[in-house]
């Protein structure tokens, strides 16, 4: 989400006379943007989220008076917002999930996590009444379908995220040999949410296959499954890294078994570097897998390490499928551009100052 707001606001400065409203990050904006910090800690991430909900309602008040239009990024705030942009729906994670504390999270930490994210999911239920915002935007297709769903007395727009498809787009792929590898790549943070483990005893099952998995996230624990499950020596854990598109140009499959995605960049960025894609039914990936004339983009699977190990098997059974694949998905990536993003959004401004306050 802060990585699609930086973007954003550095396309919609050029055009829109903007203020920005937040706890940290406020040194990044583009030159001439106003700036309104909300004295908020770094952590912990509870109080962040209580006081920035308390603080910012009360300076949006203020905000609101300067401004034509509050665009909010989430259910952040109890304050009236013109248009919430839907990074994520702590509801729909609620349901993925069975529950609101985070998988794979027992003990103390566990019972914060579920606070926060009840909380969360409270707010953002105030937020979605009539009257008090006036437009939802999805970022993706399926979140669109979802939030009609869940909030249909709100009006839904699609402004779709963007990625930087140029820093990620790679050159026809040369061909493995089959007696190689095949290498798979995991990019996400909340390791439990974003179904990691299931991926590591996905790859476990796998007669081959290598995996590298990067984020940020219990590293020392993802170890540990893999070695429990004797594929320590194929899967490798490492910390974030700011070059990942090397690491995307080194692998043949991009993996998510996230439990929930509003969206999925890491999926998108490895779609656009070629990557075949094995993704579950959740977020943008299965767009970048279904056929549309030109082949499939990689396999949509259920949350089952039989199933997801199966699909990794047949590609790397046939290497050429692989990379067919791949090109297929990466064809489709070419339409989430950061230009795109932004002037779907800068539309829906002029749509709802059209409408009047």
């Amino acid at each position: 989400m802060e990585l699609v707001s930086a973007r954003l606001c550095e396309r919609l400065a050029r055009v829109v006379d903007l203020e920005v409203v937040a706890g940290d990050g406020l040194e990044t904006l583009p030159p001439g943007v106003r700036r309104t910090r909300i004295p908020i800690p770094s952590r912990p991430n509870t109080a962040r989220l209580v006081l920035f909900d308390l603080l910012g309602t009360a300076r949006l008040r203020s905000v609101r008076r300067r401004n034509d239009l509050v665009h909010s990024c989430g259910a952040v705030a109890h304050a009236r917002v013109d248009l919430i942009t839907m990074h994520l729906s702590h509801a729909a994670v609620i349901d993925a999930q069975g529950g609101a504390r985070t998988p794979g999270r027992h003990g103390l930490r566990g019972v914060v996590s579920g606070w926060r994210r009840r909380r969360a999911a409270r707010l953002e239920r105030w937020a979605m009444r009539r009257g008090h915002t006036r437009e939802l935007g999805a970022v993706s297709q399926a979140e669109a379908r979802d939030l009609a769903s869940r909030y249909p007395q709100l009006a839904i727009t699609l402004i779709e995220n963007g990625v930087d498809v140029a820093r990620f787009a790679q050159p026809p792929r040369s061909a493995r040999g089959a007696d190689q590898p095949l290498r798979i790549l995991v990019v996400a943070g909340d390791f439990e949410r974003k179904g990691v483990p299931l991926a590591i005893r996905a790859v476990a099952r796998t007669t081959n296959c290598r995996m590298r998995i990067i984020g940020a996230g219990d590293r020392r624990a993802m170890r540990s499954i893999a070695a429990d499950y004797g594929a320590l020596d194929r899967i490798e854990v490492l910390p974030p890294r700011t070059d990942v598109e090397l690491e995307f140009a080194d692998a043949d499959v991009v993996l998510s078994c996230s439990l929930y995605e509003s969206f999925g960049l890491a999926v998108v960025e490895g779609a656009a570097a070629g990557c075949a894609v094995v993704c579950t039914d959740t977020g943008v990936g299965p767009e970048l897998v279904a056929d549309d004339g030109d082949g499939p983009g990689g396999f949509v699977v259920p949350l089952n390490e039989f199933r997801i190990g199966g699909a990794l098997e047949a590609l790397d059974k046939d290497r050429e499928a692989c990379r067919a694949m791949g090109a297929a998905a990466a064809r489709r990536a070419e339409r989430f551009s950061w230009d795109q993003m932004a002037a779907a959004t800068l539309a829906r401004y002029d749509a709802l100052l059209a409408q009047g306050p």
